[in-house]
């Protein structure tokens, strides 16, 4: 079979017979393939079959560029995809030759870059000649990458793969497309996903949250990692740092030529590079602080009759923490877009997140707020751990960063490239703000001084005064929106009264609630009526 196919190569540097090469093709490695699947014995015939394997693999791979070359040829489209065949056919067989080879198998990443060496080779070849098809130096230089690029998990393991990968495609980004290499461009986007998923691979193995740690670690600190300077963080950085590059060069405006604007792939990665960038920048850190509350939650296990026992409140300041550095973050990024990037359809995207993060405030924040509180105040009946001041300190830090959030919200909707429907929405996510935060914070302080029923007399009183604060507001600024809302309000709190407050209260404190809300009502009730040829006029005025 050598032997016939070495014929064939020599008539190939001679003529252009496609059926006779594509059915030597096609014979020799079924026969080879058949006799690998049924005869092939691992001990006496392993040097053998690697042998013929390389030989008919360069063989066809001479005779398929060998006449194109010397006659300066273009290649069709057929050419291209046996050659890949006969690449990938060879690849895939020595592979599993050499990995089910016990002696060899340490030998697999060595290979690959042999593979590549080999198409290195041919490649300058075709660059040196001045071949006329440059599509076919770009393809063979494809696959020189290709394979350095399989090498790379291949011989290598975690972090390392993905620092190579995110270098290789922040190098191959910027040569398509300041080059005008289009195929080089277009494996950089298959390197960057490979990096991405490389990076969240990384992360789900390093870092402990993800994964259950014995007894056994715990006694023996086997867990600890140290913060910020890891191997982990470290290569976050550099993928961050990777896509920040490539972000710059796709967002060059002398780079973004005709042949770009076409490309698919370019469309499509003028949102995907952005959000990998920032999402990849926003968990490198999130899951860095993350990893240091759950790791200083271990370290304060205590030994018990019941087991190990750690310190609950660490893990909710892990909590408060997080949704700290969220609004940090995307206050950033806000500012960002504010200041230069001014993009509308990234606005939208930027509001929501901005919306969810105050939400988990709210919601999550609060309550591991609350609890930090509780545990302050029970710190005397603590058989383990003391609970310091903070836990009530970190209450108004959070606060007032949440106020700096919002009023950046602020500024945010008011910019030009924003629309007026989202005014209408922060107005519904200020007041909710408001009111919530207050309603915790009277809770806070009726509960550090002692108040029994806490939930019942104050927050209908609240309630009320606020929104008899929110009706005389919506009437000065002519806004119904509000006024409507401030009513909702009110009838909510009237239904918590009845429904709720007034089962368990004795008859000082109902009387104190239904003259409070009595009043409240009125004063609303007086101001309706007082201001009621303004409210007319400026609602025919609207309407007109």
């Amino acid at each position: 079979m050598a032997l016939i196919n070495i014929g064939i190569l020599i008539i190939a540097l001679k003529k252009y017979w496609k059926p006779l090469y594509y059915a030597a093709f096609g014979i020799t490695w079924v026969m080879l393939l058949g006799w690998l699947l049924s005869n092939y014995n691992e001990n006496s015939q392993f040097n053998l079959a690697l042998l013929f394997l390389s030989i008919f693999y360069l063989i066809f791979y001479a005779t398929f560029i060998g006449y194109k070359i010397t006659h300066k040829k273009n290649f069709v489209r057929g050419d291209i995809v046996v050659l890949l065949l006969n690449s990938f056919l060879f690849y895939g067989i020595g592979f599993v030759l050499l990995k089910e080879n016990n002696s060899t198998d340490h030998l697999l990443g060595i290979f690959t870059l042999i593979n590549a060496l080999i198409h290195f080779a041919i490649s300058t070849l075709i660059y040196r000649i001045k071949l006329a098809d440059k599509n076919i130096f770009y393809m063979i230089s494809g696959l020189v990458l290709v394979f350095i690029t399989i090498a790379i998990p291949v011989q290598l393991d975690g972090n390392w793969v993905t620092l190579l990968w995110v270098g290789e495609a922040a190098i191959l980004f910027w040569i398509g497309r300041t080059k005008e290499v289009p195929i080089y461009e277009t494996i950089s986007y298959v390197l960057m996903l490979l990096a991405t998923f490389s990076l969240y691979q990384d992360w789900s193995i390093f870092y402990s949250q993800f994964s259950y740690i014995s007894e056994y670690e715990i006694n023996n600190n086997l867990y600890q990692k140290t913060p910020v300077f890891n191997v982990q963080f470290l290569s976050s950085i550099f993928f961050i740092a990777g896509f920040t590059f490539i972000n710059y060069i796709s967002r060059k405006q002398e780079f973004i030529t005709d042949d770009v604007k076409k490309n698919k792939f370019s469309k499509l990665s003028v949102f995907a590079i952005p959000s990998i960038l920032i999402g990849g920048a926003f968990l490198a850190f999130y899951l860095e602080i993350a990893e240091y509350w759950h790791q200083t939650s271990y370290s304060t296990a205590v030994k018990s009759d019941m087991g190990n026992v750690q310190n609950i409140d660490l893990e909710y300041f892990k909590s408060i923490w997080l949704i700290n550095y969220s609004m940090i973050f995307a206050a950033l990024v806000s500012i960002l877009n504010i200041k230069y990037l001014k993009n509308k359809e990234f606005a939208k995207i930027n509001l929501v997140l901005n919306a969810t993060i105050v939400l988990a405030f709210l919601t999550s924040g609060l309550f591991s707020i609350s609890e930090l509180r509780e545990s302050y105040i029970s710190s005397t009946e603590s058989e383990f751990f003391n609970h310091g001041w903070f836990n009530l300190g970190i209450r108004y830090l959070s606060i007032t960063l949440l106020c700096v959030f919002i009023f950046l919200c602020f500024k945010y909707i008011k910019q030009d490239f924003i629309e007026d429907n989202y005014r209408k929405i922060f107005d519904i996510v200020l007041h909710v703000s408001i009111v919530w935060v207050l309603s915790s914070e009277l809770l806070s302080i009726m509960s550090v001084g002692g108040v029994a029923n806490n939930y019942k007399l104050g927050l209908s009183i609240l309630w009320g005064i606020y929104s008899l604060a929110i009706v005389a507001y919506g009437i000065w600024k002519n806004n119904a929106f509000l006024r409507i809302g401030a009513i909702i309000l009110f009838a909510a709190t009237l239904i918590k009264v009845f429904f709720y407050d007034i089962s368990h209260l004795d008859t000082i404190a109902k009387t104190i609630v239904f003259v409070s809300l009595g009043a409240l009502l009125l004063i609303i009730s007086y101001l309706y009526n007082r201001f009621k040829n303004l409210i007319t006029y400026q609602e025919d005025e609207n309407i007109s």
